[in-house]
């Protein structure tokens, strides 16, 4: 029974993030989120927003004009998290997430 209890906390922690890269057409580019810097590059992003919300981002390059990007989390099903919500709704709220990676291609204005 203890590890059943283990397993169900272990999956409502880890069940409501998800992570994608941010892969960029550039190294140099500067990928801000809120107003903080993410890195520059290829960036790993992880969120625990909710199903269908967006996240916006801004990106930037020296002697550039900056750019806004917007990240929703409606690219895939999370099939586990999908079972595991018929049983306990709450789950349902995270049962989207991000592709695994995502382009971002900018051009310099």
């Amino acid at each position: 029974m203890k590890n059943c209890a283990a397993f169900l906390i272990l999956i409502l922690l880890t069940s409501c993030a998800s992570t994608t890269v941010l892969k960029t057409n550039d190294p140099e580019i500067q990928i801000f989120h809120e107003g903080k810097r993410l890195g520059s590059g290829d960036t790993i992003f992880t969120s625990r927003t909710l199903a269908w919300m967006s996240k916006n981002f801004e990106i930037k390059k020296a002697g550039c004009q900056p750019q806004d990007f917007v990240l929703k989390r409606n690219h895939q099903l999370d099939t586990p998290v999908f079972i595991f919500g018929l049983f306990t709704l709450v789950p349902l709220l995270w049962m989207m997430k991000y592709d695994g990676v995502t382009p971002i291609h900018y051009e310099c204005q």
